[in-house]
């Protein structure tokens, strides 16, 4: 089974309407996904530093 993506511009990305094959979408929304996810955990974490350095 030989399957090729479609090619597509990179600048698609950063379009509201972009035309992003489904294929390629998937790997961006999964790094978007832990992303966010990272985030929130540095978040809590500076929140906690900075409540743990108050109370000194």
């Amino acid at each position: 089974m030989n399957m090729h993506m479609k090619p597509f511009g990179h600048d698609e990305l950063l379009k509201l309407d972009g035309d992003v094959p489904f294929v390629r979408s998937v790997p961006y929304g999964i790094q978007h996904a832990l992303a966010m996810f990272v985030a929130n955990l540095v978040l809590l974490r500076d929140t906690e530093a900075k409540v743990a350095a108050s109370e000194k």
